[in-house]
């Protein structure tokens, strides 16, 4: 089965802008960050001139972590 929208459309595809961290924030938190990575200025500014959203997901695998 497909996924569908709450009308019962097939449900669109986009972009979710993440930014992956070593910490957990729960919804409407508030968590300062200093950007410096080119990667991720990119992301904020496109974030910020578009719907405002960024996802911060926990990493437990990969370079980034520790």
């Amino acid at each position: 089965m497909d996924d569908v929208d709450d009308t019962g459309s097939p449900a669109a595809a986009y972009r979710l802008p993440m930014f992956p961290l070593s910490t957990v924030l729960f919804p409407l938190g508030r968590l300062p960050l200093h950007i410096f990575e080119p990667r991720y200025r990119r992301m904020t500014a496109d974030c910020l001139s578009g719907s405002g959203e960024l996802w911060v997901v926990l990493i437990t695998r990969g370079r980034e972590v520790g």
